[in-house]
């Protein structure tokens, strides 16, 4: 008991270090760099670009305010559709991101540029969520409305949906401001953003084939194909040196799932067997949709 008491507050300690570090980074990004770009700033995806928009009109909250209200709705509709789990890590990192934004505004001001504020706001940003992503929390906002439209369409991908929820906010506030270079630095930004996500997460590489060597292999199959709903191979094995007979899972994740994964793993079996492989480039359902 002593030992895993011990675990949990290890495991509660490391989700503050990186809750805490990539809200300052999210801070820093919004506050130093896309709030302060000249011509109403440079628009991101999800609530903060909605809050982005709101504060350009009225100045009534700040940013990290605004993006509280605005998720409110949008928890409570995650919560009835998507269940606690997801929901409750989702505030807890919404608001921590949200108070640090509200918190930290006095950074120097020395950049306003916009190209220059999308690519080292981009920058910034896929550190904070690179690091928030890392322990299984999300920013709240686009990341909900992406896995509603996902539950309402299950045939749309993840990239599209969030393609779609983006580029309606981009799109509205390039007519709001009526200037349509806001589409082109945006469409930098969220580029910037996501290459930096991903590079934090896992490396360079959009997705990752895994493969977990367990006496449990089946428990943790189920686990995947309920919590992370991935495609999932099961490979016959034998152990050289024991000579046991073995089940080996296959399957390919995204970055953003990589901790969910290895959630899953450790919960149903600590001493599991985890490869992590380089997957440069996935054709399939839930990656790229490709034909002959």
């Amino acid at each position: 008991m002593k030992k895993l008491n011990k675990e949990s507050v290890k495991t509660y300690l490391y989700d503050l270090f990186y809750l805490v570090a990539g809200s300052f980074f999210f801070a820093i990004s919004v506050n130093m760099f896309l709030a302060q770009a000249e011509n109403g700033g440079v628009i991101l995806g999800g609530a903060t670009g909605i809050a982005m928009i709101i504060s350009h009109f009225i100045e009534l909250f700040p940013i990290g305010t605004l993006i509280i209200f605005i998720n409110i709705p949008l928890i409570i509709a995650g919560f009835l559709m998507l269940g606690k789990g997801f929901i409750i890590r989702t505030a807890i990192g919404m608001l921590m991101s949200s108070i640090f934004t509200n918190i930290f505004t006095f950074f120097p001001i020395t950049v306003t540029d916009p190209l220059l504020c999308s690519i080292f706001g981009g920058l910034t940003m896929g550190v904070a969520l690179g690091l928030i992503y890392m322990r299984g929390y999300t920013t709240g906002g686009g990341d909900i409305l992406v896995m509603i439209l996902k539950k309402l369409k299950p045939r749309l991908s993840t990239g599209h949906a969030t393609l779609i929820v983006d580029a309606t906010i981009v799109v509205t506030a390039a007519i709001l401001f009526k200037d349509p270079m806001v589409i082109f630095y945006s469409v930098i930004v969220i580029f910037v953003e996501s290459k930096t996500m991903d590079f934090v997460l896992v490396g360079a590489n959009n997705a990752k084939n895994v493969y977990v060597i367990s006496d449990k292999s089946d428990e943790i199959a189920k686990g995947i194909a309920e919590h992370i709903e991935r495609g999932i191979t099961i490979i016959d094995c034998k152990g050289w040196y024991t000579g046991k007979e073995k089940k080996m899972i296959m399957c390919v994740i995204r970055p953003a799932e990589v901790y969910d994964l290895r959630h899953v793993v450790s919960q149903t079996d600590p001493d599991a067997f985890i490869i992590f492989c380089e997957a440069s480039k996935v054709v399939g359902k839930g990656f790229i949709e490709g034909k002959e």
